[in-house]
């Protein structure tokens, strides 16, 4: 490979930067391991028994400490199903029959104060298993006893306490698997005195040869780990008592298989390891020059980079990781650059759209609110962009209030042209004394002129007589308002306006037809835009005309509000719906109230 440097860098271009980190790291790792195990071989051929005894111990340990705690949580899990358990009328709580139903290895109890638990309160998955328990000897006594009823099914009688009530306890259940498969070579048996109870299924030993040892064994067995013969063999035999009358678990594993392999295994991994050990200096040297080149490339071109040098790429091509870091680095710079060009250009918009806005704030009326004689109103704006196509205005001449509340199609800067060009028509109409229709022409044409005809405006134009409640409107293809009035009895009811449509201003089509409109004192007018409507919750729910009329009534059926608080409240009942989301479309709202 030195002597082909051109195959040598393909090479390494194509294999990935975390295997070209991981095929150093681990021959490097297997070169000081070997070293480490020339040094240890004495002391570890002297500690093998030893260790191979601690690991068998830890394992019928580990087995019989899980199996004590399966026996202490079903014990504890019957003392709950029999704790609330009726000794008078003899009866199971029903609120705890069913955590013995649904318990996976609980298959009987019985309660009782007989030591044979005659006459005994019981609950049977299965008939006669409390009967197999009693007959197999078992006495309650204040230690709980523990008693196979075959290779998967137990019993554990006691003595236990509810409150002031003493009983004898009788608990049925299995245990499954307890021992399993063992390794190549061994024996696992769950055992009771000198009886097997469970035998793993690759057993190299028959269940009588254990029982034999058992028996020779005795009371002297101890939870320890020793050397013994059976069949013939010698064995290492490690026993851990449960905790539980006389069961343990013993692993048995013949000393030749546990022992035999160590000593190849040390000449094998010698020679193997004394080759890895050169093969890794010389890789390694390789590999870590190749990659700290690359690094050292793409370090000088960050450091261009962050200096704002964003033309700067790196000076190498590699497949690998660090490849692909270096196409990153292109593709970083560029977009840096795309970004800030953006950036640019996004701030200039966001401060021609704030400029609007604020031109666009100073078109509507200087104060939201406004009252004079018997007439009160309040309105309320909002778009779904920075400038929107929504608009409301007033103005008083004489005895006379005239309100404006139109909506340009669509929205944004366009619309917000049209209303700008609108609110320039009346500073000049208001100090004119034109009428209502020589007004709705005027605004038709200034529409017209100013959008090309391309831009059209629905309005509704009000005039009321501020003493009389007399009122003139045109309704100029909008929404018509609601009125809201007293009832008879008590109350208010809340009805659309039948008006009579015009066409919408920009269309220059003809007449305009007049509505004439008597308030009495206590009604009140609402005059919107569709974009109320419009809302919709984030599930779908529209803000419905049926909503918006039961609304209306029920803020009115309560001590009567002023045009100001039905305009907060109503205002709060669609943000509300709306949760936040962006608005469908502009949104105005204009309430007028006539009182006496």
């Amino acid at each position: 490979l030195q002597g082909h440097p051109k195959v040598m860098n393909r090479f390494l271009s194509f294999v990935s930067l975390k295997w070209k980190l991981s095929l150093s790291l681990v021959v490097m790792a297997l070169g000081f391991v070997g070293l480490y195990v020339l040094l240890a071989k004495k002391t570890f051929e002297s500690d093998k028994i030893s260790y191979i005894f601690e690991t068998q111990q830890r394992q019928v340990s580990t087995m019989a400490e899980a199996v004590s705690a399966q026996i202490e949580r079903m014990m504890f899990d019957a003392r709950s199903i029999v704790s609330g358990f009726d000794p008078v009328n003899r009866k199971f709580s029903p609120a705890t029959q069913p955590i013995f139903w649904d318990h996976p290895q609980i298959t009987a109890i019985a309660v009782g104060e007989g030591r044979d638990f005659s006459n005994s309160l019981t609950m049977e998955k299965s008939p006669g298993l409390v009967e197999q328990a009693t007959a197999s000897g078992l006495t309650p006594s204040d230690q709980p006893t523990l008693s196979p009823l075959g290779q998967q099914r137990f019993a554990i009688s006691m003595k236990a306490k509810s409150g002031e009530t003493a009983y004898n306890l009788l608990i049925v259940f299995e245990m499954k698997d307890l021992v399993g498969e063992g390794m190549s070579g061994q024996a696992l048996a769950f055992v009771s005195a000198a009886k097997v109870v469970q035998l793993s299924t690759n057993s190299p030993l028959a269940g009588a040869s254990i029982e034999n040892f058992l028996r020779e064994q005795g009371a002297s067995l101890q939870d320890t780990t020793l050397m013994h013969s059976l069949e013939q063999s010698r064995y290492l035999v490690s026993s851990a008592q449960v905790g539980y009358g006389g069961f343990r678990f013993l692993s048995l594993i013949e000393e030749a298989k546990a022992l035999g392999a160590l000593d190849s295994l040390f000449r094998k991994s010698l020679i193997f390891l004394a080759f890895s050990f050169f093969a890794s200096v010389i890789m390694a040297l390789l590999l870590s020059n190749r990659l700290t080149q690359n690094i050292n490339s793409l370090t000088e071109t960050a450091e261009k980079i962050g200096s704002g040098d964003f033309s700067t790429e790196p000076d190498f091509k590699s497949n690998d990781e660090v490849g692909i870091l270096s196409n990153a680095f292109r593709k970083m710079a560029r977009e840096i650059q795309r970004l800030l060009a953006e950036t640019v250009d996004k701030t200039r918009m966001e401060t021609e759209f704030k400029t609007a806005r604020l031109v666009q704030d100073s078109l509507f009326p200087s104060s939201p609110t406004y009252q004079n004689g018997h007439v009160r109103l309040s309105g309320t704006n909002k778009t779904t962009t920075e400038c929107g196509g929504d608009w409301w205005f007033y103005y008083q001449k004489g005895s006379e209030l005239y309100v404006l509340v139109a909506d340009a199609t669509g929205h944004g800067i366009p619309a917000a042209l049209i209303t700008a060009a609108a609110r320039s028509l009346f500073a000049y109409i208001k100090d004119t004394d034109a009428e209502l229709t020589q007004i709705a022409s005027s605004w038709d044409k200034s529409i017209f002129e100013c959008s090309n005809g391309k831009v059209n405006m629905t309005a509704y134009l009000l005039k009321i007589n501020v003493e009389l409640g007399e009122c003139e409107a045109i309704n100029a293809g909008h929404e018509p308002p609601i009125q809201m009035s007293r009832k008879e009895g008590g109350g208010f009811q809340s009805i659309y306006l039948t008006t009579q449509r015009n066409h919408s201003l920009g269309e220059r089509k003809g007449n305009w037809l007049v509505d004439r409109i008597q308030l009495k004192p206590g009604d009140r007018l609402v005059l919107f835009t569709d974009g109320l409507l419009a809302i919709k919750s984030p599930d779908g729910k529209g803000y419905s005309e049926k909503r918006f009329l039961t609304y209306l009534s029920k803020l009115m059926n309560t001590p009567e509000p002023t045009p100001e608080q039905l305009v907060k409240k109503i205002d709060q009942d669609f943000d509300d719906l709306n949760a936040g989301q962006p608005l469908p479309d502009d949104v105005t709202l204009v309430i007028l109230d006539y009182r006496a």
